[in-house]
């Protein structure tokens, strides 16, 4: 899929849909300077990630009368790399 494409991102929530309400979301993609040109990186990285951010807010199920989408950072979230 392409996050940088709303078509896209509206064709998987569709899809994510039709088995049940959308509770949360992960954000992982991204790419970095030595996959991608700078223009990739803007398109993906912060492009995306609005889109993402705003089509998933419009369908996203509301937990205890709150919308919460809020970004992780990385060394909050608990993931063992081993």
């Amino acid at each position: 899929m392409d996050i940088s494409s709303r078509e896209s991102v509206q064709s998987l929530i569709k899809a994510a849909r039709k088995e049940r309400e959308i509770a949360m979301f992960i954000n992982a993609a991204g790419v970095s300077p030595s996959q991608a040109s700078i223009e990739q990186i803007l398109k993906v990285d912060l492009y995306g990630t609005a889109l993402l951010l705003e089509e998933f807010g419009k369908v996203i199920k509301y937990l205890y009368g709150r919308c919460d989408l809020q970004p992780v950072r990385l060394q909050d979230a608990r993931v063992n790399l081993r």
